[in-house]
């Protein structure tokens, strides 16, 4: 009920509400002779198939519904967000001022919930994918396709090579703290790049940061504008700067050589970028020449 969801609210210091998906609108898709016993039936009251791929990227119109009502009574909503995959939040993403993707959290996942919203955990999550603005920023989808044909970008490579914003970057995540890179380095070693990053905890609390490497490709060879290479977990006290090392493998820049039927390395200009996600990465960059 929308309005006593509304009027609730109202009386609350701070609403959380709590959308997305269940096992029917995605995972294992079970086909209807298999789902005698469960919730859910056709217009023929048949047991009806579930799961499989989701036809719509967004959240049901009803969920939508009810965040606007709760965010209209009271401004300090948080929407909460069950789903494994990426959601599309354009539609009403200005209404609240703060959104928490908890994926599926199992059976203790309500206790991680009030650890995180009341401050006795501090968040560190990453975003595994990129969140779009629009459904046509991903590739074309026709789930009733017996087979389709896609190029090889996606998510982050696909939106750089597009020159599209995207609504949250891969590798998002906030906290209740805030970090900061400084003094990039790079060199190559033998058969390994030897990157080090200055992070420093800016904030006020202790947190735990997911630090991101990319590399970007000599612009001879047709490559994404730059992939992920190397990821660190690293904790932090208020205040702390630590120097973050990564050891990216030169077998890891090796393209797929079709002319020649074999993976190369290729030489010239590299980039190498760090950060705390795709986008942020673009603002700490240092050249590396790579030869043979």
């Amino acid at each position: 009920n929308l309005v006593a969801a509304a009027v609730t609210a109202a009386k609350a210091d701070v609403a959380i509400v709590i959308v997305g998906y269940t096992a029917e609108h995605e995972g294992e898709y079970i086909p209807g002779d298999m789902t005698a016993g469960l919730d859910g039936r056709d217009a023929d009251g048949k047991p009806r198939a579930i799961g499989g791929d989701r036809d719509n990227l967004g959240l049901p119109v009803e969920q939508i519904a009810l965040i606007n009502a709760v965010s209209a009574a009271n401004p300090r909503t948080l929407v909460v967000i069950v789903a494994g995959s990426a959601v599309l939040m354009a539609d009403w993403i200005d209404k609240v001022p703060a959104i928490l993707q908890t994926f599926y959290a199992g059976m203790e996942g309500g206790n991680a919930l009030a650890d995180l919203v009341l401050g006795t955990a501090n968040p560190s999550g990453k975003l595994p994918f990129t969140i779009m603005r629009d459904a046509s920023h991903y590739p074309f989808f026709d789930m009733d396709a017996d087979s389709i044909t896609y190029g090889p970008l996606h998510g982050y490579t696909l939106a750089e090579s597009q020159n599209i914003v995207p609504l949250f970057p891969f590798g998002h995540g906030l906290s209740y703290t805030y970090y900061t890179y400084n003094d990039l380095q790079a060199r190559r070693d033998g058969d390994t790049i030897s990157a080090t990053v200055r992070v420093t905890n800016s904030g006020a609390c202790s947190g735990r940061e997911i630090s991101q490497i990319y590399v970007g490709f000599p612009n001879d060879v047709e490559r994404p504008h730059k992939l992920l290479r190397g990821f660190a977990s690293t904790d932090f006290a208020a205040r702390e700067t630590k120097t973050i090392v990564f050891a990216i493998k030169l077998e890891d820049l090796r393209y797929w050589d079709e002319l020649g039927h074999k993976w190369r390395l290729a030489c010239g200009g590299y980039r190498v970028y760090a950060g705390g996600d795709s986008r942020a990465a673009e603002t700490l960059s240092v050249d590396l020449a790579i030869t043979e």
